[in-house]
């Protein structure tokens, strides 16, 4: 990913969340931004739309394919790196812990083929405290998506913070306007509590953001896993780290 682009989209949203005053918007023949901001539509009635059930249904979000009907780019399929390298996995016990709660689940629907999808997504560290990290096409993917609420601690059905509706998404221009894999990255501000005002990171706490790091070193990964013939326990509803 290129950290300029995923520089000057945090700091987007984030002058969003402060109330500053967007600039006027630019014809797409003009220079493009580095990443283009949405205001969801239907965020007041989201937290309403998603019961159990629909939860339970939701499908894992899908990357655009070269030969997709909707797609507009032949750079859309996936790229990967070199591998296969070394891991662990592990089932995370309890996802409501104070040292993981920040994890959680993004739902939305998608209007561009009328479905409902899930994403893994995570709180992270910003001065609005509702800042949601996820994937590009977990907030665009031919269309802006709806609907989309982040679920932190989601195990199985249940939701023990609550969820909280995205009020913007936003994801760079090189992902909305040409599906490129190598910018698929997306963040949602989410409305802090209607009735206590408890920002996000009061609520589950957060992630940091680094920039600038060194690629070769160990990571761990949290996320909720979808595929069955991974794994048979890869339900969607369980967290695991890696």
């Amino acid at each position: 990913m290129r950290r300029v682009s995923i520089l000057l989209l945090l700091c987007a949203l984030v002058s969003v969340a402060a109330g500053i005053p967007a600039a006027p918007a630019k014809p797409r023949s003009a220079v493009a931004p580095k990443s283009v901001l949405h205001r969801v539509r239907g965020a007041e009635r989201a937290t309403d739309y998603w019961t159990k059930e629909r939860m339970r249904a939701a499908k894992p979000a899908p990357l655009p394919g070269v030969g997709d009907r909707r797609s507009t780019s032949k750079r859309a399929s996936a790229e990967t790196g070199g591998g296969p390298y070394p891991f662990t996995r592990t089932e995370v016990a309890d996802p409501g812990a104070a040292d993981v709660r920040m994890h959680g689940k993004v739902f939305f629907s998608d209007p561009s083929d009328g479905n409902d999808y899930v994403c893994s997504g995570t709180a992270v560290t910003s001065p609005n405290e509702n800042l949601v990290w996820t994937a590009g096409h977990c907030v665009y993917l031919f269309a802006w998506h709806t609907n989309f609420v982040f679920v932190p601690g989601y195990h199985n059905g249940s939701a023990p913070f609550g969820e909280w509706a995205a009020l913007y998404t936003s994801a760079p221009s090189s992902w909305v306007w040409n599906t490129n894999v190598r910018q698929d990255v997306g963040v949602a501000v989410v409305e802090a509590d209607p009735v206590t005002g408890a920002t996000l990171t009061d609520t589950v706490g957060s992630r940091g953001v680094a920039f600038n790091g060194v690629r070769n070193q160990a990571y761990v990964s949290y996320g909720y896993p979808a595929n069955r013939q991974d794994s048979p326990d890869f339900t969607g509803g369980r967290e695991f780290l890696c």
